[in-house]
């Protein structure tokens, strides 16, 4: 069996066995086990404990004083990311032809992906724990970008109004813990065996608890509103499909290096997250089309970013 294809089927295994935990989190929602409350505390858990232990966890398998060189094109792609996906959005507004009043929205909602709550289980299933430093670097990136291009995008431009970068926000648990794996990653410490193992412990709730809250968002919405907004598919294609496997043409020339093109384009490809909504409300957007956006752009990932492996490892 051919390397490329063999990375083919691993894609599509670990996609399903997360759209099988994603079905068990929908089941639970579905049961009452599972209710908005209890979500909203999982989401909070995931975000301020998971996640930041999952990336300082990472760190525990790398040689000392890491590859300097991988992170600094990491950087470099993930601010690259930062602007393209905010063009895209921009794109799919001319392209899908918005309507006026909802044009800041598509540019958020691409700005606004689960990065961090999806794409670092996605990426750690696809190209193995190992990328989840290179992974952390996107998540400082696009935080950054997020809160501040993000919400002055979404924000009402009213005369005599002044926009003000929410850094309460940006100094999130997960920024600190991007930036505690990004100083072990590169110094020659690492931390003692009791630690480590405990982080790593805490970290590996990270991926089924977040494909389950997944699951639980669907559940929230009758399927009939989730599916009735056309532009949604088309946008879903557009981000998720077509511009990352074109940049995967793109970027391949220039970087030269399958694992930081594939963690571009895949992390390119992850759904809007699920706060892009309450962001929205709290700015006045429309934040009806942005939960319906949350999820029907997480359905379709489970068949969407597939698609963009096989792609990747074909023309690879």
């Amino acid at each position: 069996m051919s390397e490329s294809l063999e990375i083919v089927l691993i894609t599509i295994e670990q996609m399903s066995v997360l759209f099988v935990v994603a079905c068990v989190g929908f089941f639970c929602a579905k049961r009452g086990i599972i209710d908005s409350n209890v979500r909203q505390r999982l989401t909070r858990l995931l975000m301020d404990i998971g996640i930041p232990c999952m990336l300082i966890g990472s760190v525990g398998s790398s040689e000392p004083g890491g590859d300097v060189g991988g992170i600094v094109i990491a950087f470099g792609l993930s601010f690259f990311q930062g602007i393209s996906i905010y063009a895209t959005g921009w794109l799919s507004d001319l392209v899908l032809r918005v309507p006026k009043r909802d044009w800041p929205l598509y540019p958020f909602m691409s700005l606004c992906n689960n990065t961090g709550f999806v794409g670092i289980p996605v990426c750690a299933a696809i190209f193995g724990e190992g990328c989840i430093i290179y992974v952390s670097v996107y998540v400082m990136i696009m935080s950054l970008i997020t809160f501040s291009l993000g919400f002055f995008t979404i924000a009402p431009h009213e005369p005599g109004t002044k926009f003000t970068v929410p850094w309460k926000m940006i100094v999130s648990p997960c920024m600190v813990g991007a930036l505690i794996a990004l100083a072990l990653f590169l110094s020659p410490f690492r931390l003692p065996a009791v630690v480590q193992d405990s982080v790593t412990t805490i970290g590996s709730i990270t991926t089924p608890l977040a494909m389950m809250i997944v699951g639980a968002i669907v559940s929230e919405m009758p399927f009939g509103e989730i599916f009735g907004e056309w532009r949604l598919y088309g946008y879903a294609l557009i981000r998720l499909l077509i511009v990352p496997a074109i940049l995967y043409f793109a970027l391949m020339p220039i970087v030269g290096d399958p694992l930081q093109v594939g963690i571009f384009c895949t992390l390119f490809a992850m759904p809007t997250g699920p706060m892009c909504p309450t962001f929205c409300l709290q700015f006045g957007a429309n934040d009806r089309l942005a939960a319906r956006g949350v999820v029907l752009t997480a359905i379709l990932s489970f068949v969407l970013i597939p698609m963009l492996i096989i792609f990747m490892n074909v023309m690879a």
